[in-house]
C-alpha cells in the first residue's frame, strides 16, 4: 500500500494532491490532470502495478465548507476513479459536517454504510488517552521504550496532563492530546514541567511565544 497524505484546505487541494501523486509516481503523464492521473493509477501504471494507492484526505471539512453542492469539481471527479483495489480514498471529517460529507459521497455515487465503509471515531476516555500520550512520549524520546517502566515522575506527568486536557464528562479530544505532546516534546515529562509552565494553559502560551516571538522565529 502506498499512502498519499494531503491536508485539505478550501482551495489548492487538487494541485497539492496531484503533486504528491507525481512525487510517488514520476512516470505519470506530464500533461495529465488529477482525474487523468487517478484513472491511470486505477488502471495500473508500470510503477503502481503491484500496489494499492491510498489517498488520505485529512480535515476534509475545510474543503467541504467552500464546495458544498459543487458536483463538477476536479477533486470529486478524481475520487470517482477510486475502485477500492488499485486506488482507494480515506476521508476524515468532523462530525458536524456529516450532511456535507453525505452529499459529497452521494455525488461520487458511493452509499455510506456504517461498519462497512464509514466509522465514527469516539473521543478518548482517560485510560485510552493516557496510553496514547505515553506512546507519543516514547516516539519523542521523552519516555523509556517498553518494557522499561515509565517511572513515578513521568507517570504523575501523564496523569495530570490527561486530567487537565479532559473536557466535559472527562472525554479528551484526540487533536488536543497530539498538540500537547508536540508542545512539550523538547521538555522533560515530569510534574515540574507542568508546574513551572503554569499547567496546560501556560504550556500553550509558552509554545506560542517560542514559535512566534523567539529570536530564532522566522520574521514571516
Amino acid at each position: 500500500v502506498v499512502p498519499i497524505y494531503v491536508e485539505a484546505s478550501s482551495d489548492g487541494i487538487e494541485i497539492r494532491l496531484l503533486a504528491a501523486l507525481r512525487r510517488k509516481f514520476p512516470g505519470l503523464p506530464a500533461s495529465a490532470s488529477l482525474t487523468e492521473a487517478a484513472a491511470a493509477l486505477r488502471e495500473g501504471t508500470a510503477e503502481s502495478a503491484d500496489a494499492k494507492v491510498l489517498i488520505v484526505l485529512d480535515q476534509f471539512e475545510q474543503w467541504l465548507h467552500h464546495h458544498l453542492g459543487d458536483s463538477s469539481s476536479e477533486l470529486l471527479q478524481a475520487i470517482r476513479q477510486c475502485d477500492g483495489r488499485r486506488l482507494q480514498a480515506l476521508v476524515l471529517v468532523r462530525d458536524d459536517f456529516w450532511m456535507g460529507i453525505t452529499r459529497f459521497f452521494r455525488a461520487v455515487e458511493v452509499p455510506l454504510v456504517e461498519g462497512q465503509n464509514s466509522a465514527a471515531v469516539e473521543l478518548f476516555d482517560a485510560v485510552h488517552a493516557r496510553r496514547v500520550l505515553a506512546e507519543l512520549g516514547r516516539a519523542h524520546a521523552r519516555l523509556p521504550e517498553e518494557p522499561a517502566p515509565i517511572g513515578s515522575e513521568a507517570g504523575q506527568f501523564l496523569e495530570r496532563a490527561v486530567k487537565e486536557l479532559a473536557g466535559p464528562g472527562g472525554w479528551i479530544v484526540p487533536v488536543r492530546l497530539s498538540l500537547f505532546a508536540e508542545m512539550v516534546k523538547h521538555r522533560p515529562w515530569t510534574p515540574s514541567t507542568l508546574r513551572d509552565l503554569g499547567g496546560i494553559e501556560g504550556i500553550g502560551v509558552t509554545f506560542l511565544e517560542e514559535t512566534f516571538a523567539a529570536q530564532s522565529a522566522p520574521p514571516a
